[in-house]
């Protein structure tokens, strides 16, 4: 799996996301999810499901850190904002092999505080990674 970052100024954090998960170019997945428009759960799912890629459930699962629990190995987080108008937004991240993959920064393991993780799908890669 290779990181990689999304556009600058994109709504493509979804596609990134399924684009390093399954080791596919972020145009092939922007063709297959038919937008280049933010996405939701459902059409990561399918996108996902073209490569094999299973998921535990077709739903996220919500996560809260003071149960102590982390996040699965291998799973698509949903990241909260709130801009400086108060709109709440959302943002796809990766984690793969248990390391975190911010699509909106240039390495892994990098992203911002601001943001709040609220919830979770599990992955189940074709190749189970040690």
């Amino acid at each position: 799996m290779k990181h990689r970052q999304q556009p600058k100024e994109s709504k493509l954090c979804g596609h990134t996301v399924v684009a390093m998960a399954t080791d596919e170019s972020i145009k092939t997945i922007v063709k297959i999810i038919g937008h280049e428009r933010a996405t939701d759960i459902g059409e990561l799912i399918r996108a996902l499901e073209v490569f094999r890629i299973k998921t535990k459930g077709k739903r996220l699962v919500r996560w809260n850190k003071k149960l102590n629990v982390d996040w699965p190995k291998f799973a698509i987080l949903m990241k909260n904002y709130n801009d400086e108008t108060g709109k709440r937004h959302g943002h796809w991240v990766l984690v793969w092999n248990s390391i975190l993959h911010d699509p909106g920064y240039e390495k892994a393991e990098m992203t911002n505080s601001v943001y709040r993780i609220t919830s979770y799908i599990e992955l189940i890669p074709k190749k189970r990674i040690k």
